[in-house]
């Protein structure tokens, strides 16, 4: 059982460290629908990228190839025999990919058991800003503050049918994020009228000024680095040094 001492806490008990599964990464910046922008312009925009780093990934060991025939509707959708799992569900004797589930999904088991402290929870969903062409990831919020005995897997729902598809080896296939119980419940949220505010609608308006300016001089690759660098429409500097999310990565104990 994970003890809180006040600081959030993730445990991933592992079936076996004789195997190198499951991979856990910080999440990767890098896209290759960004890489293919002109000069890398999607890099620039600091909310994406900061959205990119700031969780963990998993990761895929080796290639897994399944094929879908197209049938996912009603009973007989369920029956997984419509997902065939070509290649790669098998890694170092742990089972790593099923179509158990049917409906037009491959599951991806992590062979792990996920515990937090008992303040928070972790939710598990596609990487951000990740771009797969034959399938979508499905999401899911996962009680880890109690529930840890069932293994940890995300689902992908298949797209494309009657094609071989190919998620690579090093492919993020599941994106882990904690977050503190209660939050979004003990959270309040409201609508306001902004003319009621007359300071903030005015540094709206002199923000609006300075990036048109910021435009104007540096083209595309200038504007970004008020918000990288936290600068404000006075002029106001909120950060030392730009955000970049630096997390922990599993260790071995």
């Amino acid at each position: 059982m994970v003890i809180n001492n006040g600081d959030p806490k993730i445990t991933i008990w592992k079936q076996s460290y004789e195997v190198d599964y499951p991979i856990v990464k910080q999440g990767s910046v890098r896209r290759d629908w960004m890489d293919k922008t002109f000069n890398k312009l999607a890099y620039y925009c600091s909310p994406m990228t900061t959205s990119n780093l700031h969780g963990w990934e998993f990761r895929l060991p080796q290639d897994i190839v399944v094929k879908w025939d197209g049938v996912w509707e009603g009973q007989d959708g369920e029956d997984p025999s419509h997902i065939q799992l070509i290649s790669g569900s098998q890694y170092h004797g742990l089972k790593i990919a099923t179509n158990e589930s049917g409906v037009a999904q491959v599951s991806f088991q992590f062979n792990c058991w996920i515990e937090t402290d008992p303040d928070h929870y972790i939710k598990l969903h596609g990487p951000p800003n990740y771009m797969f062409p034959d399938a979508e990831p499905l999401s899911v919020l996962w009680r880890s503050d109690f529930f840890n005995y069932e293994g940890l897997s995300l689902a992908w729902k298949i797209l494309t049918p009657n094609k071989e598809i190919v998620f690579p080896k090093d492919m993020p296939v599941a994106f882990m994020t904690i977050h503190s119980k209660d939050l979004h419940e003990d959270t309040n949220i409201s609508f306001k009228n902004i003319q009621d505010n007359p300071a903030l609608f005015n540094n709206f308006k002199k923000y609006i000024n300075k990036r048109a300016e910021f435009f104007q001089e540096g083209g595309p690759y200038a504007f970004p680095q008020l918000y990288k660098h936290g600068i404000g429409p006075n002029d106001e500097k909120f950060l030392e040094k730009p955000f970049r999310p630096s997390l922990m990565e599993p260790k071995n104990e």
